[in-house]
């Protein structure tokens, strides 16, 4: 019983202290100054955020979602030990090479912000786990160096993207492409790298073929090709046998009706204008 007690005691004391280390506003946080570990200031139709974040050096977490920030201070790129940032629904233009100092970040949401360039420093951070850049005014993606190694998860949907940077198909870890709604052209043969792949959305692109090395994706799980200029589909990708859904328009019926009957992919088929239900999501 007297360990019992200790244990809800340490839990309590943890509970106290994860609080201490979070500000909800800014007097909040200069008050904590460096043992500050997280900022949450949302909802505060907040214009821009002070030049005073060398104060917080152990900052990991920022959630400035839902405000009004156009452009983010020089102070902010000192917090070297963010792990997460989340700044959507905001009017950020531009992501600078000030982000490459950020190389234990994990997590960044950039959706539903006004980027129109984002630096190819973000896609060099060794331990990226997540990217999302849904919903910007994004027309291009700059190559870079190398992968981000721990690239889970890549959202650039719902933006003006012609084409995906060749340095993209060396994302070996990357299981999550969402592609959906942009001009894409072209996908590259070398998607068949993708080795982990599991779920690709490319619905309302201006793809004219979708190439056959898509069946080296040997775990893809879900396929979209909604409304995005294809008509007919590889058949490699009867070889896919962990492949379960599939969404296509009326136009690619004919082709999907025999693949369905030999392998059993659920086939959800979308009504123009529609937006795809995705099971992922």
């Amino acid at each position: 019983m007297r360990q019992f007690f200790l244990l809800i005691g340490i839990f309590i004391s943890l509970v106290f202290a994860s609080k201490a280390q979070t500000a909800t506003s800014w007097e909040s946080a200069k008050e904590q100054g460096s043992s500050l570990k997280k900022i949450k200031i949302t909802h505060e139709h907040l214009h821009e955020l002070p030049d005073i974040f060398y104060q917080f050096p152990n900052l990991e977490e920022v959630d400035f979602s839902n405000n009004r920030i156009q452009h983010l201070p020089p102070s902010f790129y000192t917090c070297k030990k963010l792990k997460v940032i989340n700044l959507f629904n905001n009017l950020v233009q531009v992501i600078s090479d000030s982000v490459a100092a950020f190389q234990e970040l994990e997590y960044i949401s950039l959706n539903a912000n006004e980027l129109v360039q984002v630096s190819p420093q973000l896609f060099s951070l060794p331990n990226l786990v997540q990217l999302h850049l849904r919903h910007n005014q994004i027309r291009h993606l700059s190559n870079y160096e190398k992968a981000i190694t721990a690239l889970n998860k890549l959202d650039i949907s719902f933006n003006k993207i012609d084409t995906l940077p060749a340095s993209i198909y060396n994302e070996n870890k990357l299981n999550y492409l969402d592609a959906y709604n942009n001009e894409l052209e072209f996908i590259s043969s070398d998607i068949k790298k993708l080795s982990a792949l599991r779920f690709l959305f490319l619905g309302r692109n201006h793809l004219k073929y979708i190439p056959e090395e898509l069946a080296y994706c040997s775990l893809l799980q879900e396929l979209d090709v909604v409304y995005c200029g294809v008509i007919n589909l590889p058949s490699s990708l009867s070889n896919l046998r962990k492949l379960e859904l599939v969404y296509i328009d009326n136009r690619t019926i004919p082709f999907y009706s025999n693949l369905r009957m030999r392998y059993r992919q659920t086939i959800q088929v979308i009504p123009n204008g529609k937006y795809p239900y995705r099971f992922s999501q």
